[in-house]
């Protein structure tokens, strides 16, 4: 299990272009994840390059960021 708390922080080191709709996962835990993160900061990403995060719970959970055509936005604090 892992828990969320702060920013998630994400650099992109080289050509990082996501179309509308694309989903990647940023990270996994094999029981469960618990908090959320408060932030997301996106460096190095094409301007205007917005993210929906996800959060996936069960066995396999993982935070995931899906593209969108607005900004960046979290969901509601889980607790």
């Amino acid at each position: 299990s892992f828990t969320l708390n702060g920013t998630l922080a994400l650099n992109c080191l080289g050509a990082c272009s996501f179309a509308a709709g694309d989903t990647f996962t940023v990270m996994s835990a094999t029981n469960s994840l618990t908090g959320s993160f408060s932030s997301v900061t996106l460096n190095g990403f094409a301007a205007g390059l917005g993210f929906d995060v996800l959060y996936g719970q069960g066995p396999s959970a993982s935070v995931s960021l899906h593209r969108s055509r607005r900004r960046t936005r979290l969901p509601p604090r889980r607790r």
